[in-house]
């Protein structure tokens, strides 16, 4: 029998594999397994043979990771178009004949499942669950993508996920119950695969939960402002909820502060100006919106160009899309238009922390050092527990020579973030200047 563990990107999936795999799921040749990066410094736990298939489906489909294919149809799993890598992955599971149990980790199953449940019909499936906020927040902070982006993402995901899996195939289980009773929601997942596993194993296991991702789960509660969610991505979170058994429901009923259709829902560190902005769009610009967003997701940027520009010109107030565009354009090359639409973005709402952090990297990119310090001085003033913050802030404050201010900058980003990995480099490299 084969695991295939999935979830949306940033939603423990990387965890849970790490903790089925110290209780004995065999993931494949040590190898073979892809390094931690800096932006996951516990490990990603993939297969690189699984990462590379499922990447190359992807691309035969027109899509990516973070774009759904839109040539899926039904049946698509069958095309001949797959048999070089249906026979690829073939190989593969031959060479874990006989490593009971096994199985692999991968979010972009939630896109590419069908090809392997036609190879491998009697897997099982954990689906790994998080607050959709959560997650779209932590995309943000990662690779600036904006929340409604994140949503997005998080909605086709798990709604793909469900449709192409059985009640009976799957067992969800929810990020949080990691970080409050851990034990016994490993248990409950183990027990559900059939596995015969004593409690020192369990308990083993969960020491691998870092303080760095509990860091992340902690810190992202903090400052988070209303956001009011679309009515589909709730009715999914809520559905998935049910299914996230009893250790997470009990917390879950236990603090009604944590439903997201509640005023006191978590989410991302975001300013009410921006939800009171989203709220207020009038339906056509959200659906323009949203149309455009994926054109930016799938990097198509001549055509979300002028997918925005058109958005704008209807909607010039579109704060979002002034923010998006600068993003395109700034990957693009086009460092100028970036900084306009950013410099208005940022006038329509002030205290949208995340175009004020992006309006400082473009500013420090264009050489308005003293612009980007007092860009990441806000930020760190509002949000003082977001460690890239106090590391662009340090970064503008060595370019201005002043070492002891960046030192002190850095020194912050690593009580917060110990592991980061650009600010500990920083430091080191600050540290040798002054001693010298």
């Amino acid at each position: 029998m084969t695991i295939f563990i999935t979830g949306m990107h940033r939603s423990g999936t990387s965890m849970v594999t790490r903790l089925l795999n110290l209780c004995g799921l065999y993931l494949g040749p040590e190898e073979r397994i892809l390094p931690p990066q800096a932006d996951n410094p516990a490990g990603f736990w993939e297969n690189f043979d699984i990462y590379i298939i499922n990447e190359a489906i992807l691309q035969k489909l027109g899509g990516g990771w973070d774009f759904l294919p839109p040539e899926a149809r039904p049946g698509w799993e069958q095309s001949s178009g797959l048999d070089a890598l249906r026979v690829r992955a073939g190989r593969l599971i031959e060479a874990f004949d006989g490593q009971e149990p096994w199985g692999w980790k991968d979010p972009r199953f939630c896109f590419t499942l069908p090809f392997w449940s036609s190879l491998l019909p009697e897997s099982k499936v954990i689906v790994c669950l998080r607050n959709p906020l959560e997650v779209a927040g932590s995309l943000m902070k990662r690779g600036g993508h904006s929340i409604a982006l994140g949503l997005h993402l998080w909605l086709d995901h798990n709604q793909r996920l469900l449709d192409q899996t059985r009640p009976e195939q799957r067992l969800v289980t929810h990020y949080d119950s990691y970080f409050t009773s851990p034990q016994e929601e490993l248990r409950r997942v183990v027990d559900w695969l059939g596995w015969n596993i004593s409690e020192q194993t369990i308990s083993q296991a969960c020491e691998s939960i870092t303080k760095n991702l509990r860091h992340q789960r902690s810190s992202g509660e903090q400052g988070r402002a209303k956001f009011e969610m679309p009515a589909e991505v709730t009715r999914l979170y809520h559905a998935l909820e049910s299914d996230a058994g009893p250790v997470y429901n009990k917390q879950h009923s236990a603090k009604e502060e944590r439903q997201i259709s509640g005023t006191g829902s978590p989410g991302p560190p975001l300013p009410d100006s921006i939800a009171d902005g989203r709220r207020n769009d009038p339906p056509e610009a959200r659906t323009l919106y949203a149309e455009a967003l994926k054109l930016v997701d799938a990097r198509k940027f001549e055509a979300s160009i002028t997918a925005l520009e058109a958005l704008l010109e209807d909607f010039p107030e579109h704060a979002p899309a002034r923010n998006d565009l600068a993003v395109v354009h700034f990957e693009t090359g086009n460092h100028s238009e970036a900084l306009r639409h950013l410099e208005r973005a940022s006038e329509l709402e002030p205290n949208n922390f995340n175009t004020l952090r992006n309006l400082g990297s473009v500013y420090l990119t264009v050489g308005r050092v003293q612009d980007a310090l007092a860009a990441y001085e806000r930020v760190t003033l509002a949000e003082p527990q977001d460690a890239d913050a106090w590391f662009m802030l340090a970064t503008a404050n060595s370019q201005l020579e002043r070492v002891d201010d960046a030192i002190e900058n850095l020194t912050r980003a690593l009580e917060i973030e110990p592991d980061h990995p650009a600010a500990g480099k920083l430091l080191e490299a600050l540290k040798r200047q002054t001693s010298s």
